[in-house]
């Protein structure tokens, strides 16, 4: 179990399987560098699990911070005060240095509306189409 209580993934599994490994070779005398090659894994790795004297989780899968991030807060602001006008939002966010498309930022609201589907509405068949187009 993780320290959350979560399950070990499969990855995570064989993991702590290797440091416990590693762990045993060590309390035999065996050397760093003859564990790293039979176990597979790096000197550094081996060096920083005998340092830390205990299995640390380690977490890959990092959450991505996008450029958009910056502007969120702005940009939720201005929703919430009713401006759901992408080309206005996007303007405004330009001009406090916003470097992308207002596609891109029509794409990040799409992704908002995922992640908070009753804070947004739904898109409409609008959204896609200027006046001229819509004609």
């Amino acid at each position: 179990m993780t320290s959350d209580g979560q399950p070990y993934s499969a990855h995570q599994a064989e993991r702590y399987e290797r440091y416990q490994q590693v762990m045993a070779l060590h309390e035999q005398g065996m050397k760093t560098k003859e564990i790293a090659k039979r176990v597979g894994l790096g000197v550094r790795t081996i060096q920083r699990w005998l340092t830390h004297g205990e299995y640390v989780e380690t977490n890959y899968h990092h959450q991505h911070r996008s450029r958009f991030d910056a502007y969120e807060a702005y940009v939720m602001r201005r929703w919430d005060e009713g401006c759901h006008n992408i080309q206005q939002l996007w303007r405004e966010i330009t001009a406090l240095g916003y470097p992308h498309s207002d596609q891109a930022l029509r794409r990040h609201l799409e992704a908002l509306r995922e992640k908070k589907p009753g804070d947004l509405p739904e898109t409409s068949c609008f959204d896609h189409f200027s006046a001229k187009k819509a004609m």
